[in-house]
């Protein structure tokens, strides 16, 4: 599951760079998984809204609802993976 989120999370924050947001690079900076999504979600939260939060799944919340304008109350990994995946899909139909 971790390996698909990080997936979806490297291809959601690919998406934003092709639209012109002036996101650092997709690489892998840490070899533990939920670190690494989490440092991607921080640097998206930066740049869409000028801040992030304290928590990953705070900042994956305000990461989706910038990008959807739908909020969703984020609970779980398995729910992050989820809408990461459909908000990779949404961005991909710009």
């Amino acid at each position: 599951m971790l390996e698909g989120l990080e997936k979806s999370t490297i291809a959601l924050k690919l998406k934003l760079i092709e639209l012109g947001y002036a996101l650092p690079p997709a690489s892998v900076m840490h070899k533990n998984k939920l670190r690494q999504i989490d440092m991607d979600y921080k640097q998206m939260a930066n740049i869409l809204l000028g801040s992030s939060q304290p928590t990953l799944f705070q900042n994956a919340t305000a990461v989706i609802l910038a990008t959807t304008a739908r909020y969703y109350n984020i609970q779980d990994l398995q729910q992050l993976a989820r809408l990461t995946a459909q908000t990779c899909l949404y961005v991909s139909n710009y």
